[in-house]
């Protein structure tokens, strides 16, 4: 087999979204992400000898806003400016993610728009969301190939397939691509990585072509309870991603189909080389965990430890740690103190700069509650821990979900209650309404009991349904939409600043 010279690879972060209300004011705050996905991706590529670029259309076209319909608000560049800058690189390869169903109908619309300026490129989709609904995205328009799962191996050996003589992608495990008779192909399913201590593409995707840098703490954060005002206005955000998978399956949630339940981690010392490498080369100052399991693992104790040892010995303050992912409740009170608050875990924190912690409580009624075993861990000890973070100067953020799948008044009203005793302690209470997501034990349910269909949620999807804009439609409790959205106001946007 012989390979022809590599040509430049282009990895795409599109325009986001967000939903409008019926004034036509957003329903969230407007925000950009650092892309892990391209960091991770495009690390591989470039490790492998591949040319590579990025390009985030949110980020580097905050300023940009439009009207996608009545109901959705984008912002970013518009895909104009993507195939500008396809037609100043000519790459081969454009890679695009497609991370969140709230998203599709952006990706989908940079697709279209890139083949049909530039048949002859692949275009390549990957993500959470083109992993969980392929064959929606061939439906809406036509991509090349669809990564599925980890995408870190199986791209380069797409992408050398795709430079071969005589390629041919069903070699390659873990895609989704056509056929020319219109068939979709899913190739052999690869096993998640088993080793996460990858490269990464720091300087491409946190750095602009100009030299500037891409992320913005002010545009990248949830809410003000996220800031760090101590630090000055222009602070530089950067994202961890230490881990992959989850154990506890949880009903709305796509983390265990998609990363397995074993939790796999890179490592306490790959993740402070990152922190490191992004505080001494690039000045960040706030660093966001992304990790759906933070702190469940022992690396990331050794990883906290490591960032205190730091602080201390080099003085080094100007930095703070956020974690807007969430910790689980029961990794503050494990097993081994009998259930009892780990208070050395809360003191750890404080000594590595954590400035906000997200707890992932959701609710207080433990039929919908996989994560809390409400038997050994008494709503009173989770407010104790927000009391306690407040005495080590640490801000909580305590994540609440309602209108779960026939949750009753009563229950509801207990999580309200629950709610403003947590408000006594806690900075923020943030709530979210359950969101229906392929892939989810909740979604699927629905479907198959056809409460919903398929072709309504994808129209839902495409006027704004979401976290933060409840429908009746999309409510499965048994309490109307409007009654749920009024009794959760008072406590402000999830999502807000």
């Amino acid at each position: 087999m012989t390979h022809r010279s590599r040509p430049p690879v282009l990895f795409l972060s599109p325009a986001k979204t967000v939903a409008l209300d019926a004034k036509g004011t957003p329903v969230q705050k407007l925000r950009t992400n650092v892309s892990l996905p391209a960091m991770t991706i495009l690390g591989s590529l470039q490790a492998a000898g591949w040319e590579v670029h990025f390009m985030d259309l949110a980020a580097e076209g905050w300023s940009r806003r439009w009207l996608v319909n009545d109901r959705v608000l984008a912002f970013g560049h518009p895909v104009e400016a993507a195939l500008d800058r396809i037609a100043a690189l000519q790459p081969k390869f454009v890679l695009i993610t497609s991370m969140f169903t709230f998203e599709q109908q952006m990706v989908d619309r940079l697709v279209r728009a890139i083949k049909e300026a530039f048949p002859h490129l692949y275009v390549i989709l990957g993500g959470i969301h083109a992993s969980a609904r392929p064959e929606w995205h061939f439906e809406e328009s036509s991509p090349d190939f669809i990564v599925i799962g980890d995408g870190e191996e199986t791209i380069v050996e797409l992408l050398a397939e795709l430079q071969s003589d005589h390629s041919d992608p069903v070699r390659i495990s873990g895609i989704a691509f056509r056929r020319s008779d219109g068939r979709i192909i899913r190739t052999l399913p690869r096993m998640p990585l088993g080793d996460l201590d990858r490269p990464w593409c720091l300087d491409e995707v946190l750095l602009c072509p100009d030299g500037a840098y891409r992320y913005a703490d002010a545009f990248t954060r949830k809410s003000e309870v996220y800031s760090a005002n101590h630090l000055g206005e222009s602070v530089r955000s950067f994202s961890f991603y230490g881990s992959r998978g989850c154990p506890f399956g949880c009903h709305y949630c796509a983390s265990t189909p998609r990363d397995g339940p074993k939790v796999r981690h890179m490592g306490a010392t790959r993740l402070f080389g990152d922190f490191r490498r992004a505080r001494k080369r690039f000045g960040v100052q706030a660093f966001y965990n992304q990790a759906d399991t933070f702190g469940f693992h022992p690396e990331d104790r050794r990883f906290l430890s490591m960032v205190a040892r730091y602080r201390c010995e080099s003085g080094d303050r100007g930095f703070v740690l956020n974690n807007p992912n969430a910790f689980f409740v029961r990794t503050f009170f494990p097993p081994q103190t009998g259930y009892e608050l780990d208070g050395q875990l809360v003191e750890l924190l404080a000594a590595a700069g954590v400035n906000v912690v997200t707890l992932a409580i959701e609710t207080f009624a433990a039929r919908f509650n996989r994560k809390i075993d409400f038997a050994r861990i008494s709503p009173g000890q989770i407010v104790e821990l927000c009391r306690h973070l407040r005495c080590l100067g640490i801000r909580t953020d305590c994540y609440m979900m309602y209108g779960f799948p026939d949750q009753e008044e009563e229950e509801f009203h207990q999580d309200l209650k629950m709610a403003n005793q947590l408000m006594r302690h806690a900075d923020s209470v943030s709530w979210h309404f359950l969101t229906l997501l392929p892939n989810t034990h909740y979604y699927e349910a629905a479907v198959r009991r056809r409460r919903i269909t398929e072709e309504s949620y994808r129209q839902a999807i495409r006027q704004g349904y979401s976290f933060f804009n409840p429908t009746d439609e999309f409510n499965l409790s048994k309490i109307p939409a409007a009654a749920l959205r009024d009794a959760v106001s008072p406590f402000g946007p999830a999502w807000s600043g």
